[in-house]
């Protein structure tokens, strides 16, 4: 059955898209996205955490490769499997080397954007290096049965219109092609002289071009002279540090959104575990003969070793609230414990005593304050238990989640995934993350679920960003509007804040005709009341908001946003144009006539969106009449009369008539004929043209003379 364009336009009519967008209730807020802050402290007001959390509710877990094939497992490629933390689904699964090469991967980061950076420990060449996948939220996902043809389907590769993500569309198709869940591993059939290769020399980017899944960014290869890297930690700019785990290969900073080296400070000390945190990268020897642990001055490479009162062999690094450090020991350290390290002098200022295997790995802090540490007992005998302990030393409890724990995790919701090494041997023990909730049973935590990740981890990392979060001290809110209407232009951005001091509240805002291309615009930073005065424009609107505290701040103190507002450039007019009897997703452009006192001003080639939508800018101001037309519909007038101002004008709506072939604004014999002519005819034919498809579905058929059959002798106003 077809439907007359003129019904969908009144539909939409009635919900005309205004010129204004305001986020102001949590309602609105709602419609964006959190990354580590909230909408419900203070209904109405988007708020800091009060804790850090993940910044998008995924984690991210290196499984497979060498490394874990050397514990006993078969051998599977390296990769990431990303879990949905509210879920529990398993969302998708990531190479992070080349179909090729052999990998390791092991550390896992994850930056405010949501992208995690996973360190390939070696290669089958020997070379390390690292890569970068992306993040996608939301969209509906398609099969693509023959090229150009998009199903849609739960379990397809490719997505359209995701709410969030940082993905690129490399082949430009307009979707997003990523993995589907567990089991999903697409190709990247590398090449050298791209990415085999193309992030040589050290200064090169490191951008992917080849790989199949649009959610794997850049790949990195780090030069030789430096063994195994295993180290990786990201600042509060976002920029990514790695280190090797042996010889000599130095410090590394990483360009978040290329890859490419800026910084390296050579050094005698090793990387095994690393953080940041407060102007200084923390690096562990890990087990590497009398080296000590380390902090680096990111700003001049100047080192300092962490000392205490005996040698100390530290793993994982995770950061306290009041700004200290808390790290696992290994092997070899003697006696099992934690060590606590001064944020401030780099001594070990506490020594905290645990019960389990001396070989310890992961290491996190839950939003209350509370250590979790994994006693993994690969290399030294004790139980293989994951504890949870105060910071004065108290043993609260003790889980048994599976063989050989190593990594774990806080997500969003404020629960604790741990990893596994895991025992092949015994049913393949461990081969799933487990999830603890920290707040149950009286405060004591208990398991409540856990999710197969199909072989065992490598990992020692948090794999979900909340230690990123909470060294950093900021979080985003972000939240797009579809105006409807192509290439609009934006004008002015006001909202309503509380800043108190020690605090700071940032927004941006960029433009694009689609939710893909937003990735590819820049975010332009605003002052409340600024005006971008059309310099931006597009049918997508995303506005960002950035709040952050100072250093060493009470947790409960906040920016809060309380309402954000985007406008149309001044003098914009907007409506929609009904085309009747057209069937097409896609509408022709149209002409506009504005006719005042001194004469008409001619609009041409306006892109008109779904449902006819329409905007354009004017400089003139003042009583107009308003004309349009489109390509084979007689042009019509607005009944009255429409007063141009600063503001705009709203809620233009007009129902154009169908069947001028000939473009005279007439529906006479000539367009009989004209048709006519083409009858029969269907796109690709040299007979056919647009002008006598009256209904848009590549054939000039019956419908077509129904259509202008219907209009005969109509005309339109000029």
């Amino acid at each position: 059955m077809r439907v007359s364009a003129l019904i969908l336009v009144a539909a939409f009519a009635c919900t005309s898209v205004a010129q204004v967008k305001t986020w102001t209730s949590t309602t609105d807020f709602n419609e964006g996205l959190y990354f580590n802050t909230n909408g419900t402290a203070q209904p109405g007001e988007v708020r800091l955490n009060r804790s850090g959390t993940a910044p998008v509710p995924f984690l991210n877990v290196p499984v497979g490769g060498r490394e874990v094939a050397n514990r006993g497992w078969i051998y599977t490629p390296g990769r990431i499997v990303r879990v949905d933390t509210n879920t529990g689904v398993v969302v998708g699964e990531y190479r992070t080397t080349p179909n090729t090469q052999e990998s390791a991967p092991s550390r896992a980061v994850v930056d405010s954007q949501g992208n995690v950076w996973v360190t390939n420990s070696y290669e089958a060449s020997g070379t390390p290096g690292f890569t970068k996948i992306g993040v996608l939220i939301g969209g509906t996902r398609y099969y693509k049965p023959a090229e150009g043809l998009y199903i849609p389907h739960p379990l397809g590769e490719y997505v359209k219109d995701p709410v969030y993500t940082t993905g690129v569309d490399r082949d430009g198709d307009g979707y997003i092609r990523t993995s589907t869940g567990l089991g999903s591993l697409l190709a990247w059939n590398a090449t050298a002289g791209q990415d085999l290769d193309s992030s040589n020399p050290v200064g090169a980017p490191g951008t992917v071009t080849q790989a199949d899944d649009e959610l794997i960014l850049v790949y990195k290869r780090l030069p030789t002279g430096g063994g195994k890297v295993r180290a990786i930690a990201v600042d509060e700019n976002d920029d990514i540090w790695v280190a090797h785990q042996v010889g000599a290969g130095g410090v590394h900073k990483m360009d978040n959104a290329t890859g490419a080296f800026v910084t390296t400070y050579t050094q005698q000390w090793v990387g095994y575990g690393m953080l940041y945190s407060n102007g200084f990268i923390y690096g562990s020897a890990g087990d590497q003969g009398s080296q000590h642990p380390w902090k680096i001055n990111v700003l001049d490479g100047s080192f300092t070793a962490v000392t205490g009162t005996r040698r100390t062999y530290v793993g994982v690094y995770a950061p306290l609230p009041n700004g200290d450090i808390v790290a696992s020991t290994m092997t070899g350290h003697g006696p099992t414990e934690l060590v606590v390290i001064d944020g401030v002098t780099a001594n070990i200022k506490a020594y905290i005593p645990v019960p389990g295997s001396a070989d310890m790995r992961g290491v996190a802090v839950d939003q209350d304050g509370f250590i979790w540490v994994c006693s993994r007992g690969l290399w030294a005998g004790g139980p293989q238990l994951v504890y949870k302990i105060a910071q004065d030393g108290t043993v609260i409890s003790s889980f048994q989640t599976g063989a050989r724990p190593c990594g774990i995790g806080l997500d969003s919701n404020g629960f604790l995934w741990v990893t596994h090494i895991g025992e092949p041997g015994l049913q393949e023990d461990g081969k799933w993350t487990t999830v603890i909730d920290p707040r149950a049973n009286s405060g004591l935590g208990a398991i409540v679920g856990r999710v197969s990740l199909g072989t065992g981890s490598y990992n020692y990392s948090d794999g979900t960003g909340a230690t990123t979060s909470v060294i950093a001290r900021s979080g985003e809110w972000r939240g797009t509007y579809d105006s409807f209407r192509p290439n609009v232009k934006w004008g002015r951005v006001n909202w309503t804040a509380t800043v108190p001091q020690d605090t700071s509240l940032r927004v941006y805002v960029r433009s694009a005709n689609t939710r893909l291309g937003l990735n590819a615009a820049d975010f332009v930073e605003m002052n409340s009341g600024g005006n971008l005065g059309g310099s931006i424009s597009g049918r997508y609107l995303e506005a960002r908001a950035v709040l952050a505290r100072a250093e060493g701040t009470d947790p409960s103190l906040t920016p809060a946003l309380r309402d954000l507002t985007v406008r149309f450039a001044d003098g914009t007019i907007s409506g929609t144009v009904g085309l009747a009897n057209w069937e097409q997703t896609a509408n022709p452009n149209a002409r506009f006539i504005l006719r005042g006192t001194s004469g008409d001003t001619v609009v041409n080639n306006i892109e008109v969106g779904p449902f006819g939508a329409f905007a354009f800018t004017t400089a003139l101001r003042g009583e107009h009449e308003l004309l349009a037309k489109s390509s084979h519909w007689l042009q019509d007038i607005f009944p009255t009369t429409i007063n141009i101002t600063d503001s705009g004008v709203n809620g233009v709506v007009y129902a154009l008539v169908n069947g001028d072939c000939d473009g005279n604004n007439i529906i006479d014999i000539a367009d009989y004929t004209m048709l006519a002519g083409g009858f029969s005819s269907a796109v690709g034919d040299t007979r056919y043209s647009l002008e006598i498809d009256l209904n848009g579905d590549g054939i000039v058929d019956i419908s077509d003379y129904g259509i202008l059959s219907q209009s005969f002798s109509r005309t339109g106003v000029d």
